[in-house]
């Protein structure tokens, strides 16, 4: 839809980082607003390295979440705000017989996961929860 068929002009150009902190509706949750964070697990070289968080059951997600929720030393490390994570759960969207509706939290937990940096368990949970 823009004036010449497959031209896109560009508008304005940003680095990733200018959003972290920024309100922005997340649509079907029950939430106003949520807040752009950095995922430090995300390729920065693929795509726009722009994701949607889903920590009901993607594992890596949830648990840097949790540890941003939890740890503020992190937070301070990555600029982060308590504000911009605190209060803000998981909203289920799967439900797995034997699992429930959270699966990255049912499987974090099972795997005794302590950190967003133990990859090789997330690794294992992602399998487990995908």
């Amino acid at each position: 839809m823009t004036k010449v068929f497959c031209e896109y002009p560009c508008l304005a150009k940003v680095m990733g980082q200018e959003f972290i902190g920024k309100k922005v509706k997340a649509p079907m949750t029950t939430y106003e607003h949520v807040y752009v964070l950095p995922l430090p697990t995300i390729s920065m070289t693929k795509g726009t390295a722009v994701v949607t968080s889903v920590p009901s059951d993607a594992p890596h997600d949830f648990a840097m979440l949790r540890d941003l929720q939890t740890k503020e030393g992190l937070r301070e490390r990555m600029g982060i705000q308590l504000e911009w994570v605190q209060g803000f759960d998981p909203i289920p969207i799967i439900d797995i017989d034997g699992v429930g509706d959270l699966s990255a939290k049912y499987y974090v937990e099972e795997l005794k996961i302590q950190s967003h940096k133990d990859s090789a368990k997330l690794d294992e949970a992602k399998d487990k929860c995908y």
